[in-house]
């Protein structure tokens, strides 16, 4: 209970941190969205590993990182065998 608490306190925090920022008198507007971008991956890593207990599954979660960049690079390589695919020509 204490560790959910000591979160919400954080996210109050970030939640204080973004509606600030939109106040800042920075002219710069990309610099601005990225100062909210940060404070908001910072609250959804909070959330994921926190409230979600995501923090006590390191096996699991690294093995679905590991599948998810398999997958991602494969996607990635279909184009490239397809380009490099010399049979195509006959259909053609």
């Amino acid at each position: 209970a204490r560790r959910h608490l000591t979160v919400f306190g954080a996210l109050a925090v970030c939640t204080l941190l973004v509606v600030g920022s939109a106040f800042l008198p920075i002219d710069n507007r990309a610099f601005k969205i990225g100062i909210t971008l940060t404070i908001a991956t910072v609250e959804a890593v909070l959330v994921a590993a926190f409230l979600m207990h995501l923090v006590s599954e390191r096996k699991m979660i690294l093995g679905f990182l590991v599948l998810t960049g398999v997958f991602f690079v494969a996607l990635l390589a279909l184009p490239i065998f397809s380009d490099a695919d010399h049979i195509s020509h006959f259909f053609r």
